[in-house]
């Protein structure tokens, strides 16, 4: 049996068209060209740059909630998420893509529609953080987002 690849050629060249940092300080209207998920558990993540090789850029979910303390954008190697294997009743199995990111959405769609976030909620920078309400950019300066 032929091994599936994790990101299709068509995926790959979606991402390529946002480069690392091509989308800062866009916030909700970041697009989000792929969605990898953990099919037997909460873990979602949604890719919003690539440099072209093995550095992607995005939104990590580990509950599938935006409100998740543990949530986070970061960084992520496209090696390591198609090597990543989840261990279910003792049977290894890989991470999967989502494959209805043939047309790519906004990061504020996918909070909303995705992890449940209130639309009211809707944030200006890729620095706000999801959780509670608070902007992490303000907290590290010591101010409290409104």
């Amino acid at each position: 049996m032929a091994q599936r690849t994790l990101f299709d050629k068509a995926t790959l060249n979606r991402l390529k068209k946002y480069p690392l940092y091509s989308q800062d300080g866009k916030g909700d209207d970041a697009v989000v060209s792929a969605k990898i998920f953990n099919p037997y558990g909460g873990h979602k993540i949604f890719i919003t740059e690539y440099d072209g090789d093995d550095t992607m850029y995005g939104f990590a979910s580990m509950s599938g909630r935006y409100d998740d303390p543990n949530n986070e954008y970061g960084y992520f190697s496209k090696k390591e998420l198609e090597n990543t294997r989840v261990r279910v009743g003792g049977v290894s199995l890989p991470l999967e893509r989502d494959i209805s990111y043939r047309k790519p959405k906004t990061m504020g769609e996918v909070m909303e529609r995705e992890l449940h976030r209130p639309k009211a909620s809707r944030v200006s920078s890729n620095f706000n953080s999801v959780v509670g309400g608070t902007n992490t950019a303000a907290a590290a300066k010591g101010q409290v987002a409104g």
